[in-house]
């Protein structure tokens, strides 16, 4: 590996995008900060949480939507006013409720995100990708929508899939490309939600999706020689970590060797 400078993550990195039509880079704001609204509050609680509360009375509070995503490289936390709390990854969007008069409540993702819903028996909790829709009541999971596929992992609890075509339980995932053909598995959970826990698990992984997970954190670009990509990594690697200790420990195994060029490309060649 040729000598560089350590490429890190952007971390807690997301832009807030309000019913105002406004757009605020949320690392400008400071701990504390507060946007006050007619009938909600939004506050930066740390440097990658904010919360949302409702003002006055909940029965007059209109139905309120925002939005927020992340690039490459960044990740958040939005805790909504029924409490549920939502981890966004990197190259995420999600659109949620603020107020709801209704009898559900709906979020629209984009991305990944890790889930911990609140409780509502009366108020079920749904998440739209595509053409799939999750149902929960007070559930823990993570959904990943990228790779021309939806991956549905269940912590804790139970979810309904398209309406109760499929249910999971706590350790099962499911995985559909069509929307029409399910697969599920019992998995190893820690290996789907690590990212959430600030590292990444890489679980016999074949090289080509380990590199993809690695591009879209610290943002850069893997040029992969043909066959190598099929190599199976087995490797644990803090989130935290800069690119170049990462690939040290790929190295390792034996698998490849990497050079960083110019403009964050990284060359990989298989170990002769």
């Amino acid at each position: 590996m040729s000598s560089s400078d350590p490429i890190f993550s952007q971390g807690n990195r997301a832009i807030l995008h309000q019913i105002n039509g406004e757009s605020v880079a949320l690392e400008d704001f400071k701990s504390g900060d507060k946007v006050i609204n007619d009938h909600f509050t939004t506050t930066k609680i740390d440097s990658g949480t904010i919360v949302y509360s409702l003002n006055g009375n909940h029965k007059q509070i209109p139905d309120y939507y925002e939005e927020i995503t992340t690039p490459k490289g960044g990740e958040f936390k939005v805790i909504l006013t029924d409490g549920t709390k939502v981890w966004l990854n990197n190259k995420t969007k999600l659109k949620f409720f603020i107020s709801s008069t209704t009898a559900e409540r709906h979020v629209w993702l984009q991305g990944e995100a890790f889930f911990e819903v609140a409780h509502d028996k009366d108020r079920p909790f749904f998440v739209t990708t595509g053409k799939q829709k999750v149902k929960v009541l007070g559930t823990a999971f993570n959904i990943n929508t990228n790779d021309n596929q939806i991956v549905t992992t269940l912590v804790s609890g139970k979810v309904a899939i398209n309406s109760n075509k499929i249910i999971l339980k706590p350790g099962e995932q499911s995985i559909t490309h069509d929307y029409t053909n399910y697969k599920v598995s019992q998995v190893d959970i820690e290996a789907y939600v690590s990212w959430k826990n600030g590292y990444f698990l890489f679980n016999y992984e074949p090289l080509s999706e380990v590199l993809s997970k690695l591009g879209d954190w610290y943002d850069v670009d893997f040029e992969v020689e043909q066959d190598l990509g099929d190599e199976k990594v087995w490797a644990t690697v803090s989130r935290k970590r800069n690119l170049q200790d990462a690939l040290k420990l790929i190295e390792k195994s034996g698998i490849a060797k990497f050079t960083i060029n110019k403009e964050r490309r990284i060359s990989v060649q298989r170990v002769k």
